[in-house]
């Protein structure tokens, strides 16, 4: 059996602004936020991690738009998405682009406890 231990420091609203995983090849997270709450960028900080940050940009409705994932090389990779909603607004199909070319189609069912 694998045993790790889990620490969060979290600031004053109780948002967790780091993060590690104490494991052999988990790496320390490091998060910063936007005024709204959702997450901004993520820096990662570990020799064997071939990341460094990834950064978040969000919709007027706080839903995930893209996602900038930073190499350790200098290289980048984008990820951009792409929704169909329902008459709630909540999200039904999302399509994933990572730099320009679709790669994953996600779609989900909400049942309404009301209807």
């Amino acid at each position: 059996t694998l045993y790790w231990s889990e620490i969060s420091i979290q600031d004053k609203t109780g948002r967790v602004i780091e993060w590690i995983l104490e494991r052999p090849t988990a790496p320390k997270v490091t998060r910063n936020y936007y005024a709204n709450g959702l997450v901004k960028e993520e820096k990662f900080t570990d020799p064997n991690c071939s990341f460094t940050k990834i950064t978040y940009k969000y919709n007027a409705s706080n839903i995930k738009t893209k996602m900038t994932l930073f190499e350790k090389n200098g290289d980048s990779s984008e990820f951009k998405y792409e929704y169909s909603m329902d008459k709630n607004m909540n999200w039904i199909s999302q399509t994933e682009y990572i730099n320009g070319e679709p790669v994953r189609f996600k779609i989900r069912t909400i049942k309404y406890f009301s209807e």
